[in-house]
C-alpha cells in the first residue's frame, strides 16, 4: 500500500532523529557529551594541601556534576616532579595536577589547554578575574594552560619584640630603611661574632629561598633577568634610565651579599648561623624574607613568638612596586581522556565562593581580584594579598638549574671566590651552556 505524503514526512523525521542519536552515541564522548550525565573519574595530584582542604569542594562539585567523581592524592614536593615524569612517560598519571608558575615552560607539551570550543573561559575573562602575573605566567599563544587557586609572594617577617626593644615602631618600607634597621638590630660580641642577626640575608646555603630574594632584587632594579621568549640570560646587561646607566644584576648581587661581608656596616649574617627559618622562629634574627605558607609552621614551632608580616621593601624613590610571585596553578594533563571535565573541575575550584572556602581552609592569599580586595584587611595575610597585584615573574626554562645558578652566584661572592661582576659573568656562561644542551 503506498504511503501518503504526510506519512513519508513523519518517517523522514523519525529517520533523521535516529541517525542523529546514533552519531551522538558513537561520537558523544569526544564532541561534548553532557558532563552532568557522563560517568567520569578524575584523579587530582597536588602538593602541600590535604584531602580535607578539598573535601567539601569535591562534594559540591559532585552535586553539580553527578556523573563526575574526583580523587585527590597528596604528593611530597621533594619527589613530585619525578613522579609526574614517570607517570607521563608510561601514558598514565593524573587528569588534574598542580604546576608551579616557574615550571610552565617545561610542561607546555604535557598540558591540555582550555579549548575555546568548550566555552568555559576566555582569555579576556581570565585577565579580568585574576592578578596580572597569572596572565603572564599561565597564558601562552593566547591559550590558557593553568588557573591559579592562590598567588603567594615574598614578604618581610619581623620580630616585634626585638623591634620594640630597639625603639623601632614599624618595619622598614624601603631598602635604605632596611639597611639602617639591620645595623641597629644586629648584635656582636667583643670578638665580632654575631650574637643576634638583624636580618637573615647574605648567603644561600642557610637562607630559605635565597635565589628568589636575589631575583626579586634584580627585578626591582629593572633587569628582566632572562629574555621572555628564549630564556637567554640578561641579568648581566646594563640598563639606561634617563642619563644614568646601571647594572641591576651586579648591583643586586652586591647588595645581597654585603650582609654576609664582615667588612661592611650591614654585616649581619654568615654560613655558621642556623638556617634562616629556624633562626627567625627561635628569635635569633629580627627579620627574614619568606612566603605566607611558612606562617603556620612558625606559629606551630613557637606559639609565643611575637611576629608579623609586612610588604617587601622597595627601592627608595620609585613610584611603582615590584614584588615576587611563587604559586601553584591547576592544569590538565595532555593524556587525560576527559580534559573538558577536568577543566570544569579546576574552574569550579577557582570561582569566587569555592576559592574563598579553599583560602579559608589553607590560609593562603587569593588569586582572584575580588577576593584579594577582601583579604587586604586581614592582619596576617593582608600584605601578601596586597602584593599579588604588583607581583612579577620571569621566564625560567629550567627552574631548578636557574635556582642553583643563582645560589652559586651568592656563595661565590659571599665566600670570596668571585667579585659580583665575575660571578654574574660566570653564571651567565653556565646558564647558556645549559640552554644549548651542554
Amino acid at each position: 500500500m503506498p504511503f501518503s505524503k504526510r506519512q513519508l514526512i513523519v518517517f523522514g523525521i523519525i529517520g533523521a532523529v535516529v541517525l542523529i542519536a546514533g552519531l551522538a552515541f558513537l561520537f558523544g564522548g569526544k564532541s561534548g557529551e553532557d558532563t552532568k550525565t557522563k560517568k567520569v573519574k578524575l584523579v587530582f595530584w597536588g602538593v602541600f594541601d590535604d584531602t580535607g582542604d578539598y573535601r567539601e569542594l569535591m562534594t559540591e562539585f559532585a552535586s553539580l556534576y553527578p556523573g563526575v567523581t574526583v580523587e585527590y592524592r597528596k604528593k611530597a614536593i621533594e619527589t613530585y616532579e619525578k613522579e609526574l615524569a614517570e607517570a607521563f612517560a608510561v601514558g598514565a598519571g593524573p587528569d588534574v595536577f598542580m604546576v608551579n608558575n616557574a615550571w610552565l615552560p617545561r610542561y607546555l607539551n604535557k598540558i591540555y589547554y582550555i579549548d575555546p570550543a568548550w566555552e568555559l573561559m576566555t582569555v579576556k575573562e581570565f585577565q579580568s578575574a585574576f592578578a596580572d602575573v597569572a596572565s603572564k605566567d599561565l597564558i601562552y599563544n593566547n591559550s590558557i594552560f593553568g588557573v591559579p587557586l592562590y598567588i603567594d609572594t615574598l614578604a618581610l617577617f619581623w620580630n616585634k619584640d626585638i623591634f620594640n626593644s630597639a625603639g623601632l615602631a614599624s618595619p622598614p618600607k624601603t631598602w635604605d630603611e632596611f639597611k639602617a634597621d639591620v645595623k641597629l638590630l644586629t648584635k656582636k660580641d667583643v670578638f665580632g661574632n654575631i650574637t643576634r642577626s638583624g636580618a637573615a640575608l647574605g648567603t644561600a646555603s642557610n637562607v630559605n629561598r635565597a635565589s628568589d630574594i636575589l631575583a626579586l632584587l634584580m627585578l626591582q632594579g629593572g633587569s628582566p633577568i632572562t629574555d621572555a621568549a628564549t630564556g637567554e640570560p640578561k641579568f648581566d646587561r646594563p640598563i639606561t634610565i634617563g642619563n644614568e646607566t646601571y647594572e641591576p644584576g651586579k648591583m643586586a648581587l652586591e647588595f645581597y651579599t654585603d650582609f654576609a661581608n664582615s667588612k661592611k656596616e650591614v654585616y649581619a649574617w654568615n654560613n655558621t648561623l642556623p638556617y634562616s627559618l629556624d633562626a627567625f622562629t627561635e628569635g635569633k634574627t629580627a627579620m627574614m624574607f619568606n612566603y605566607s605558607y611558612n606562617i603556620p609552621i612558625i606559629q606551630a614551632q613557637n606559639p609565643r613568638l611575637n611576629f608579623e608580616s609586612a610588604p617587601m621593601p622597595q627601592i627608595d624613590g620609585t613610584d611603582s612596586k615590584v614584588n615576587y610571585a611563587n604559586y601553584f596553578a591547576g592544569a590538565v594533563s595532555a593524556l587525560s581522556p576527559n580534559p573538558k571535565e577536568a577543566w570544569q573541575f579546576i574552574l569550579f575550584l577557582t570561582e569566587k565562593e569555592p576559592q574563598a572556602y579553599y583560602l579559608d581552609a589553607t590560609g593562603k592569599p587569593a588569586s582572584r581580584r575580588d577576593l584579594l580586595k577582601i583579604q587586604m584587611d586581614d592582619p596576617i595575610i593582608g600584605p601578601f594579598a596586597e602584593q599579588a597585584l604588583s607581583a612579577k615573574s620571569w621566564y625560567q626554562f629550567d627552574n631548578l638549574a636557574l635556582e642553583k645558578a643563582f645560589a652559586d652566584m651568592i656563595e661565590w661572592v659571599a665566600g670570596g671566590q668571585e667579585t659580583p661582576a665575575s660571578a654574574i659573568s660566570r653564571a651567565k656562561n653556565k646558564i647558556n651552556i645549559l640552554r644549548q644542551g651542554g
